[in-house]
């Protein structure tokens, strides 16, 4: 009952951040809108009375917010979970987001960071915030102490990028249930306690205080965050958060400056608003949503033309059957490929199994299913 709770939470703060807090915050983007961190977090909190919002039909009232949603932008950030939105408008550069949910006294955690105009730099520094997470995560095992995990992302970093070590925060997560952070379960280099299988954490990782010299406005100045929530079980840990996308194309954005003179054949039904444009091809995973459409228009075109072919062929056959000799035809008996339905085949000659409304060539029954 206690998992089950933590997992609805988990998946009300993910869904929270992926269909709610990013949308709002992609459309004051590309509307160019000066809105606050406050604002945008006053938001974001509102969202946790109605989770229909987000699909999820769970009674609102076991739900509520851990804290008020963090959101941080221009060059000032707290990556510490007491930290707040404070009153500046939000910067169109690096952007970090946490936001926790409490489902029926039970806490759950989900932290993202999103780049406009990255960098190449930015972008190899957040792979590799990826992977010092993904060893923290491995490190959550039965038995375990907690401070191996804060010394396996230590040990990858300094492996990786031994510059960066001073800037990973100093610890890597906490412990979480009816509390929101347990202190006595802190992912640092001191705790001593082992983690068992049940245990629930906030598995949050950070770059602060990063520099990135090609850039010249306030967002030189920037951090990067992940957190999720991860459950530990027998075998190793499972994240529960992961509907909140984290890879790198999807959390990175390219913008179009409109600075050149204005097209007048140009499209005004696309997205371009104000002086800015988000390029759909790096909006929300769009790239792998354009890969898999493509995949499947090849599957049916190769479908169509194996349908053509043995239409065609059929037809040859019987064409050439009435051509035969002009005697009167012996009586033909109708083929019949299969007698019963359970001769039906299940599986195509590579033996992958076969799909509903999928066309199917049988060539030693000469049949098409």
């Amino acid at each position: 009952k206690e998992q089950a709770c933590v997992k609805r939470a988990a998946l009300l703060s993910a869904l929270l951040m992926q269909k709610a807090l990013l949308p709002r915050i992609e459309d004051v983007v590309e509307k160019e809108e000066k809105v606050s961190h406050e604002k945008l977090a006053e938001e974001a909190e509102a969202d946790f009375g109605d989770p229909k919002k987000v699909g999820l039909k769970l009674a609102p009232d076991f739900v509520e917010s851990c804290y008020t949603p963090i959101i941080q932008s221009g060059g000032s950030f707290d990556l510490r979970p007491s930290a707040y939105s404070n009153e500046e408008n939000l910067h169109f550069g690096t952007i970090t987001c946490s936001l926790g949910a409490r489902y029926k006294s039970y806490c759950a955690n989900v932290g993202r960071t999103y780049v406009i105009n990255p960098t190449k730099a930015q972008e190899r520094n957040y792979k590799l915030l990826l992977e010092l997470q993904k060893e923290v995560i491995g490190a959550l095992r039965p038995g375990a102490k907690l401070s191996a995990a804060y010394a396996a992302a230590q040990s990858r970093l300094k492996s990786k990028n031994a510059a960066l070590e001073p800037n990973l925060f100093k610890n890597c997560g906490f412990g979480m249930g009816i509390e929101f952070r347990e202190p006595l379960f802190q992912l640092n280099s001191k705790t001593e306690a082992v983690v068992s299988a049940g245990m629930v954490f906030n598995v949050a990782v950070g770059f602060e205080k990063l520099v990135e010299k090609e850039l010249r406005d306030k967002g030189r100045n920037y951090a990067l965050f992940i957190a999720d929530t991860v459950l530990v079980g027998e075998s190793g840990a499972e994240v529960l958060t992961n509907h909140a996308q984290k890879e790198w194309t999807d959390v990175s954005y390219n913008l179009n400056d409109d600075d050149d003179e204005p097209d007048d054949t140009a499209d005004v039904s696309s997205s371009r608003r104000g002086n800015v444009e988000i390029l759909d091809s790096r909006t929300r995973g769009k790239n792998s949503q354009q890969k898999h459409q493509e995949t499947n228009d090849l599957l049916s075109a190769h479908q169509s033309k194996l349908e053509e072919t043995m239409r065609e062929e059929a037809l040859r056959r019987i064409a050439e059957n009435g051509n035969g000799p002009s005697d009167a035809p012996e009586q033909q008996s109708t083929p019949i490929a299969y007698r019963d339905p359970n001769q039906y085949p299940t599986s195509s000659s590579s033996g992958h199994s076969l799909k509903l409304n999928q066309t199917f060539v049988d060539g030693g029954k000469e049949a098409v299913l």
